[in-house]
Formats: structure tokens, C-alpha cells, sequence
């Protein structure tokens, strides 16, 4: 068969010298017969590509007529914001994963269960977060951004003056008039098992390692015994500034860093006898939750925790993907826009 094979390919010509061999210096019927195919594809292709990149370019390039608001103005109102309260900064990332924590992702697009990137502030779980909710609608002035947008943007601008990782935002959410009424039963924070950890995040398409990252956002934040009965930090400890004139002490900037997965596993945790929470046995103003604990039980759980405890630029690598999922999956946002 070999021989076959070679007779038949040594009897033919190379494809150059049959198109030389041609006296009429016209194309082979084969090729004409496609002939038409290269141009129309050729032109669909450049046209396509063109598209794309005029379309990316107007996109990201901050033009006023693709962004429909001044996109650096409120950055520039955020951050005087966070340097004047701080605290706005954790609480902003709070509010989206509050907002947007009923998602279900076993729903249409259509129905978000109530991931209305809103808040009840009446409610009881939500009452501090008033004095950002009304802090923000003062920085949108007049822009024409939705709250549900300005609500991500001073998230994402939060993380950063608090040390973190940039996260491209995409604006486009609409607003809802309220939450749901069943938003503070879904948000529960006083989870004890594995099973209704893992069961709230699955619910929203999350997966363990994304589960585990976005719990390292507790090291910017703190308990306020008004609204969860337990007072304390995860990590920051008390203010070392001394109290002016008897005035309070201004409380400690809050920072990005790997350090809520650090103490979780060099800490010796003592249980408060309420016990509702755990203390720092060196300083029992750094608390856990039994939340907290819970990563510590599960073998999955408990790899993220050390991989993230030793790699900073990983969980923050981690964090942003998964918070960005969590800011955007509900409401399918379509503009990027540079800040």
C-alpha cells in the first residue's frame, strides 16, 4: 500500500507547478468555485474586529457621551468621604454583600430574589449602615448613577484607600424601591454549622474557595454590640491615639491585609461564656465568631485559610474575583468604566 501511495504522490505535481502549468493564467475550476469566500470573509473579519475595538475604546475611554455621569467627581467625593469617616469604607463593602445576599442563582435572570443592591436601615441588622447610606446620596448630588451603582463604586474606592486591590467596575444596575421583606431571614450572621454556611453561599453560585475568601473581608471591619450584641474587632485592635479633652479617641483607619486568616490560625481563641463569640486570649478586644470557627473544622475550608494566611497577593487575587461576582451577578451590569 505504501508503494501505492508514493506512485500516486510522485505522479502528481507540487499545487505551485500545476498553477504554473496553467497556459490560460487563470484559477483552477476548484478555486473558483470559492473564490468569492476569502474577500467576504476577510472584509466580515476586519469589520468585526473594528467594531469590537471602537466599542472597547469608547467604553473605557471615560467619554461623556458613552458614561453617563462624572465617574471621577464621585471618586473624588468618595474618598473625602472615607478620610472624614473611615469607617464608611468597611461598612460600603458590608452593604453591597448585604444588598445583594439574597441572590439565587437557581432563578431567572428575571426574578434576583431580592438582590436589590438596597437596604432596610430601619431594620435592626442594618441601622448602622444609615449614616452611609444617607452619606452617599449627599456624594451622588445630581449625578444621574443609581444608588445601586454608587453603592459598588464606594465599595470598590473603599478597598482601595483601604489598601486593597483595584476592581474594575461596570455600572448599569437599576434601583428598586425597598428590599424584600424576607432579606433580614436570608442574611442570618449567626451561623454555627458547616451545612448552613456552605448552603447560604451555594445558593448564590459561590463555591468553597470563594466562600473562604470573602470571609477574609472581616479584617477591615468590626462587631457593634447595637446590632449583633458583640463588641470588637477581628483584627484592629483599640485606638492608640489618647482621648483629647475627655473627647473619645477617633477610631483606628481601617486597612486591607491577609490578617483575619493570620490570627485565625495563630490565635489562641477563648469562648465568651455568652457564648456568642470568641476573644483573643492577649487581647480581648479581637473577637471571632462562631462563623469564624467554622473554617477552621472544615479540611476544604481550613487549606484556603493557610493559603490565603501565607499569600497575601492570593487572597486578594481571590477577593476580588469573588466580591466582584457577588456586585455584579445579580443585576448584569454591561459599562466598564476607569476610576
Amino acid at each position: 500500500m505504501m508503494r501505492r501511495c508514493a506512485a500516486r504522490v510522485a505522479g502528481r505535481a507540487p499545487p505551485q507547478q500545476r498553477w504554473r502549468s496553467n497556459p490560460s493564467g487563470q484559477l483552477p475550476s476548484h478555486h473558483k468555485e470559492h473564490n468569492f469566500l476569502f474577500p467576504t470573509l476577510l472584509t466580515g473579519g476586519i469589520v468585526g474586529v473594528g467594531f469590537l475595538w471602537v466599542l472597547k475604546g469608547e467604553l473605557n475611554s471615560g467619554d461623556d457621551a458613552m458614561v453617563p455621569f462624572d465617574v471621577m467627581n464621585l471618586r473624588s467625593g468618595l474618598e473625602e468621604l472615607f478620610r472624614t469617616h473611615p469607617e464608611y469604607a468597611p461598612m460600603a463593602v458590608k452593604l453591597v454583600w448585604n444588598a445583594n445576599g439574597a441572590f439565587d442563582c437557581k432563578r431567572s435572570a428575571f426574578d434576583r430574589n431580592g438582590a436589590t443592591g438596597t437596604v432596610d436601615t430601619a431594620s435592626k441588622p442594618f441601622s448602622a449602615m444609615a449614616g452611609l447610606v444617607e452619606a452617599l446620596e449627599a456624594v451622588k448630588g445630581e449625578e444621574p448613577i443609581s444608588t445601586n451603582d454608587l453603592t459598588v463604586l464606594a465599595a470598590y474606592v473603599g478597598i482601595q484607600f483601604m489598601g486593597g486591590p483595584e476592581i474594575a467596575f461596570k455600572y448599569g444596575r437599576e434601583d428598586k424601591s425597598a428590599p424584600p421583606a424576607d432579606l433580614d431571614a436570608q442574611l442570618k450572621t449567626d451561623v454555627r454549622d458547616l451545612a448552613t454556611l456552605r448552603k447560604y453561599f451555594y445558593k448564590q453560585g459561590l463555591h468553597d474557595q470563594e466562600l473562604v475568601a470573602l470571609m477574609g473581608a472581616h479584617a477591615m471591619g468590626r462587631c457593634r454590640a447595637g446590632v449583633s450584641g458583640v463588641e470588637g474587632s477581628w483584627c484592629q485592635g483599640p485606638p492608640k491615639s489618647k482621648p483629647l479633652f475627655g473627647a473619645a479617641p477617633p477610631p483606628p483607619r481601617p486597612r486591607w491585609s491577609n490578617e483575619y486568616f493570620q490570627k485565625l490560625v495563630n490565635t489562641e481563641w477563648v469562648a465568651a461564656p455568652c457564648g456568642n463569640y470568641f476573644y483573643n486570649k492577649d487581647d480581648k478586644t479581637q473577637i471571632s465568631l462562631p462563623v469564624d470557627q467554622l473554617l477552621l473544622e472544615d479540611k476544604m475550608f481550613r487549606y484556603w485559610v493557610d493559603c490565603y494566611a501565607k499569600d497575601g497577593v492570593l487572597f486578594a487575587d481571590h477577593f476580588t474575583s469573588a466580591f466582584k461576582r457577588v456586585a455584579e451577578q445579580a443585576h448584569a451590569p454591561w459599562g466598564p468604566v476607569p476610576y
